[in-house]
């Protein structure tokens, strides 16, 4: 897993390796600019490839974006919605039905 501080972050050989397999680098990439618009205060952004909890055998290319602690939890909502909007229109279901990136939100320790 990489941790890092910046919003484009180094990717893990595995999970490189995993998008140039499923052909989904552009996915990745239109993934992170919807990430990096939304939520540009990301104190860090840790991306893994992780099996889906599901599906044996399926696997997703995990963005876990970081807040800082004094994030307000009240505008987390209108932000959420903004990300949502922002990722359909980034990474389209009729262009990508098949997506493999996900994202996941947490709070830096503090």
């Amino acid at each position: 897993m990489a941790v890092v501080t910046m919003t484009k972050p180094p990717l893990p050989v595995e999970v490189q390796a995993f998008l140039k397999r499923r052909g989904a680098e552009e996915e990745f990439e239109l993934t992170l600019t919807a990430v990096q618009a939304c939520y540009p205060e990301l104190s860090g952004l840790e991306v893994s490839l992780q099996e889906d909890w599901e599906v044996d055998g399926w696997w997703h290319v995990i963005l876990r974006v970081i807040l800082p602690a004094t994030f307000s939890e009240e505008h987390l909502g209108d932000r959420d919605r903004r990300f949502f909007q922002e990722l359909v229109q980034q990474v389209p279901p009729t262009r990508f039905p098949d997506p493999v990136c996900l994202v996941s939100l947490g709070f830096a320790d503090g």
